[in-house]
């Protein structure tokens, strides 16, 4: 990526469900991004009939978001968590980028939500151990949200400022990653 160029992001939602607190908050990640300069490309699951684990997309789908992130400069990967870990959603998106991975190489940033009082921290630890075995590069200072359905209204929006801001560092972390080659802490704070 040269210094001139808007660099082009990938972001993925690991949920299907309607009115999807995921969803909610990556909106802000893909808002910040363009703020920032990047050129967005969201991967948005809840038109397509996602298989059963371990079943194939469709293969002209599969391709294609293998394209989509083989292009991507960096990507940004949301999810709820579910049973103490990342959605089948999320792990089926994983899946379908090949083995080898189309993600060996690739700058990534990590978001989860949850309802629960400790966030999606387990999700966001087994989902990065997935990517790091799959090749990818995961920045530090991946960002949980804890209490989602607390913070967003019935529209969407973030009612929370300090989580607002915490939602879209996950963009700005890696913007600056991308940009400078070094890893920005602005992720890692406490609240």
């Amino acid at each position: 990526m040269t210094a001139t160029k808007a660099p082009t992001i990938f972001v993925a939602c690991g949920s299907i469900r309607p009115q999807s607190y995921t969803r909610m908050a990556m909106e802000l990640v893909c808002d910040e991004l363009r703020k920032q300069g990047a050129t967005v490309d969201a991967f948005d699951p809840r038109g397509i009939k996602i298989p059963f684990l371990g079943a194939s997309f469709p293969e002209t789908l599969e391709k294609d978001l293998q394209k989509r992130v083989k292009k991507a400069d960096g990507l940004i990967l949301c999810t709820p968590e579910y049973n103490s870990t990342y959605s089948s959603v999320m792990m089926s998106i994983v899946e379908n980028l090949g083995y080898p991975s189309v993600c060996v190489g690739k700058v990534l940033n990590l978001l989860g939500v949850a309802s629960g009082g400790i966030g999606a921290i387990r999700a966001l630890d087994h989902l990065q151990t997935i990517l790091v075995h799959n090749g990818a590069i995961v920045l530090p200072g991946s960002v949980s949200i804890a209490g989602v359905h607390k913070i967003f209204d019935e529209k969407g929006k973030c009612s929370d400022k300090t989580s607002e801001e915490f939602i879209r560092s996950v963009a700005s972390s890696l913007l600056f990653y991308l940009r400078t080659g070094k890893v920005n802490q602005v992720g890692i704070k406490k609240v």
